[in-house]
């Protein structure tokens, strides 16, 4: 019987050890959306941050290790937004995710203003939403974590005093930084990065 070094069960454990975690800190995360996700809306590969070391730092009170990010463990977001595999049509990627904004848009050329009218505002018609992640960071305890997002809104609109439609892009663009209370993910705090 062939015996496997202890240091490959320790890194399985591990594995799931940080599964486990990121399937809670986005369900504290995105409890907005209650599960309930549009087709292509998620990313099949994760956002490259572009968050410095030093903040990174700052905000995990240590010095963000390789070896505590999804890449390295190759963990897929579907692994952690959807564990139970329960909507594949959810993830996308960015280029599936273009060419369908440019079939919402053309879906609605020459359409009529006839949405939803706001305030002083224009008509609003649909909107379509796209959101990307940044793989969660965790530090060594994971008792903190980092998480870059963004939120995207493609919306058709009729501007006042105009017939016919027209495109309507908004992105955000934050982190959010989340420690552990009580065994429980909360966010401690939030910072805007960029707004469209």
């Amino acid at each position: 019987m062939t015996t496997l070094p202890s240091a490959v069960f320790s890194a399985d454990k591990f594995h799931q050890r940080f599964r486990s975690e990121a399937i809670a800190l986005f369900h504290e995360a995105l409890a907005d959306y209650g599960g309930r996700y549009e087709q292509c809306e998620l990313p099949r590969e994760w956002q490259e941050t572009g968050i410095s070391s030093s903040d990174l730092r700052r905000y995990l009170g240590e010095r963000p290790k390789r070896s505590l990010s999804a890449p390295y463990l190759t963990i897929k977001p579907a692994d952690v937004l959807d564990p139970k595999g329960e909507k594949p049509e959810a993830f996308c990627s960015e280029e599936e995710a273009d060419a369908r904004s440019q079939a919402f848009v053309k879906s609605y050329q020459g359409a009529a203003g006839i949405g939803e009218k706001k305030p002083n505002g224009p008509h609003l018609l649909t909107t379509l939403r796209r959101i990307t992640l940044g793989f969660p960071v965790f530090n060594s305890r994971f008792t903190r974590a980092v998480i870059f997002r963004t939120r995207s809104e493609l919306s058709m609109v009729s501007p006042r005093n105009a017939s016919a439609l027209r495109p309507l892009p908004e992105l955000t663009v934050w982190i959010e930084i989340y420690r552990k209370n009580k065994g429980k993910w909360d966010l401690h705090a939030y910072h805007l990065l960029g707004i469209t």
